[in-house]
């Protein structure tokens, strides 16, 4: 059974103990303003000493609303990035074809790997096999 790391209006953060998979999952609340989305990754980084290389994170972001302004891709990203490389294996789950083109164009942007997945049983298949 799943814990709940951190939530807020906008994103949780959950660990299965048992798979040592940790899921951040976007709501579908857009955020107000950039202020919005800097507190919401603050409470996430909160919980980054619980985090151990042996873990996997699956971004989930298919209620995220949608959103392609730079200020926001740059600074969201930057700190997704800085919270996955803490862990031992990334994938990022969407609804669309659109957010998988999207997903890995920001990823190839930033020299990573982009192991992006519509269906969910595949993005856990690859994460804890």
């Amino acid at each position: 059974m799943a814990t709940i790391l951190y939530e807020d209006a906008w994103a949780a953060v959950s660990l299965d103990p048992a798979t040592g998979l940790v899921r951040y999952t976007r709501t579908a609340l857009p955020y107000g303003d950039l202020a919005d989305m800097e507190r919401s990754f603050a409470g996430v980084e909160s919980v980054a000493a619980r985090v151990t290389p042996a873990m996997k994170l699956l971004v989930d972001l298919r209620l995220a609303p949608p959103r392609n302004d730079r200020a926001f891709e740059g600074r969201s990203l930057g700190v997704l990035q800085a919270f996955a490389r803490r862990f031992g294996g990334m994938a990022t789950l969407v609804r669309t074809a659109v957010g998988k083109l999207q997903t890995a164009r920001l990823a190839k942007e930033r020299g990573a790997e982009a192991n992006v997945f519509d269906d969910e049983a595949a993005a856990l298949a690859f994460l804890v096999g």
